[in-house]
């Protein structure tokens, strides 16, 4: 046998000094087994759009119970009652954070009551399904007060389930906000890619222009050349003047002897 309840907690929120003061929400989705002894969960948290899943064993509500040194029974049934009733049961607060959900009760001094490992699910609308299908059969608990009419308990319920529908918009709104700026930010980086990659082009053409320009080679050559030339034909004026001398010299020497 399974019980299944859907019901809307407020996220607990510790505010730094500048934090704005704005309220987040859990939608949950408990389906109690009691023939398997174990909780499934289905979560929503407002914060952030993102869906969960976890299980909770009933022998690990027992070890809790154990932990606080608190009846079984009792604790089971504190439990329950405070995870199905909606918006909370009073002197206790929930928490979605690091992919866990956590109970605490608050009187006088805060205690954990359980600590339930989630899973991310990619799929937005798993809570809402599930949802629909249990109300389509009419299998859904609603904690209402006892004086309440049948009525109200629909009421209730689709007021929950319509304002999970709201939340599954704005996500999917924000998502394609995100996605029209990736794509924007994306092409812009794409553009300036192409021009860079032009421009270097550009600069390269410019630097084999300038390496192969056969006038400037030619100058070179030419400039090399004539500082070769310069010094050897000085040499050679110098060379032919020493030896005219020398030749005079031994002229007059062999004439004066004779």
């Amino acid at each position: 046998m399974a019980t299944t309840y859907i019901n809307k907690l407020l996220q607990r929120v510790e505010l730094s000094q500048n934090q704005e003061d704005k309220k987040h929400f859990i939608y949950m989705r408990s389906k109690w087994l009691e023939s398997e002894q174990e909780v499934e969960f289905l979560i929503l948290l407002t914060k952030n759009n993102q869906n969960y899943k976890g299980k909770l064993k009933y022998c690990e509500i027992r070890s809790a119970a154990d932990e606080l040194d608190r009846p079984y029974e009792e604790f089971l049934a504190e439990c329950k009652e405070a995870l199905t009733t909606n918006m909370g049961k009073s002197g206790f607060d929930y928490e979605v954070d690091n992919e866990a959900f956590k109970l605490f009760k608050c009187e006088g001094y805060e205690t954990l009551y359980l600590d339930i490992q989630l899973d991310k699910l990619s799929t937005p609308n798993q809570l809402m399904d599930a949802a629909v299908e249990i109300i389509a059969i009419g299998g859904y608990k609603v904690s209402c007060p006892t004086n309440s009419v049948p009525e109200a308990v629909t009421v209730q319920s689709s007021e929950i389930l319509k304002e999970y529908k709201n939340s599954i918009e704005e996500y999917k709104l924000r998502e394609q906000k995100l996605l029209k700026k990736c794509i924007m930010l994306i092409n812009d980086k794409k553009a300036r890619i192409e021009e860079l990659e032009e421009t270097l082009k550009t600069c390269r053409c410019v630097d084999m222009d300038v390496a192969r320009d056969p006038s400037e080679e030619s100058e070179a050559v030419n400039a090399d050349d004539d500082d070769y030339e310069g010094p050897t034909q000085a040499m050679t004026e110098i060379q032919t003047t020493t030896r005219a001398r020398t030749q005079r010299i031994l002229d007059d020497t062999i004439e004066n002897s004779d």
